[in-house]
């Protein structure tokens, strides 16, 4: 019979890596092979005479009955399946099983189970599917994000310009009127003008920095940190080592905004009293290093998508992997923060 041709091959049917069984109609093992006893914990004594049952989760076990008693009502048919296993020290490994129905030359039905450990691949299909639904709602935060950036820069056209540019005509209007002061008057339209071009710059500024596309990375960066300095966070200090490389628009791009963000998170969050932005350029890469004193934080807990600080450096690294780049952040309480980020200048790495 089956179980009799199996040990004409004792030694093959117990050393090969994958868990053989072989059942009864009601389940129970009648045989199995050494590695798949030790791969579940046990001596292979302890398993034969028992429910198959036993060594499958819990939860899993209903579909298992349902699954069996449909391979003995088709004989002869193989049928694959995945299911969660139970070790006898309690934890778990997922198993990719086939099985068939036989009969053996008693006329007796048996099942033949051959299992592999496909743990690990469970287990990254599992993370791929968390890292698929954190993309999902980081995206709906991004929409959300350039929403509410949208509408800040509308308020400031509106608000700051607009009404200044609004009042500069009245104030043209008035001239006549105001003929006995005539210098006074431009003196005050001047200011105006002058303040709704200062509010343009600013805005256009935050959209896209022209200095990126007319002097390159280090100077844009340099520019950046300015003005960053000039508003109610830290002062940034800038400096840059190395000979500036050739890098495509998209990189440069990029880069600028991954900076730009960080810089922004050390303004918002940081609580620092001062900050710096140093610019390597090494022999196939450029590493950039936004430092801060202030308070710090948990890099690891900082990836947690229900953060508002971990959708900035989730979306960091997303953007970085697309250049072949990464960051890498240091961070303790109390410590302040180091954010370095690094990508290839090889432009044939960038397209």
């Amino acid at each position: 019979m089956v179980v009799d041709r199996l040990h004409d091959y004792h030694d093959l049917f117990d050393n090969l890596p994958l868990m053989y069984f072989a059942l009864d109609s009601e389940g129970a093992v009648v045989e199995v092979n050494r590695f798949g006893a030790e791969q579940l914990g046990y001596e292979q004594t302890e398993l034969v005479g028992n429910s198959v049952l036993d060594v499958f989760h819990p939860d899993d076990r209903d579909s298992v009955r349902t699954q069996f008693r449909a391979l003995l009502d088709s004989p002869g048919q193989v049928a694959h399946w995945e299911f969660r296993k139970k070790r006898k020290d309690g934890s778990q490994l997922w198993v990719q099983e086939s099985a068939r129905a036989v009969e053996n030359d008693a006329g007796e039905t048996l099942v033949m189970v051959v299992c592999e450990d496909i743990t690990s691949r469970k287990e990254t299909e599992q993370r791929l599917e968390r890292y698929r639904n954190r993309l999902k709602q980081l995206t709906i935060e991004l929409s959300l994000a350039e929403e509410a950036e949208r509408r800040r820069i509308a308020t400031g056209l509106h608000d700051e310009i607009g009404q200044k540019l609004a009042l500069a005509k009245l104030r043209l209007e008035e001239l006549p009127v105001a003929e006995d002061k005539p210098a006074a008057a431009l003196e005050g339209i001047r200011g105006l003008l002058d303040e709704a071009i200062e509010e343009t710059r600013s805005l256009t500024f935050e959209l896209a920095s022209p200095v990126l596309y007319e002097l390159g990375l280090g100077a844009a960066l340099q520019t950046l940190a300015e003005h960053f300095s000039q508003s109610d966070g830290p002062a940034f200090s800038f400096a840059e080592t190395g000979t500036p490389r050739e890098l495509t628009e998209r990189t440069q791009l990029v880069l600028y905004r991954i900076v730009r963000e960080l810089m922004l998170n050390v303004v918002k969050h940081a609580r620092a009293k001062s900050a710096g932005v140093l610019v390597s350029w090494l022999y196939d890469q450029i590493q950039i290093e936004v430092r801060d004193d202030g308070i710090g934080f948990d890099p690891a807990a900082a990836d947690d998508p229900e953060r508002i600080r971990s959708y900035g450096l989730f979306k960091t690294r997303e953007r970085l992997d697309q250049l072949g780049g990464q960051l890498e952040v240091h961070s303790e309480a109390a410590s302040g923060t180091v954010a370095t980020v690094c990508a290839p200048t090889d432009t044939s790495k960038n397209q």
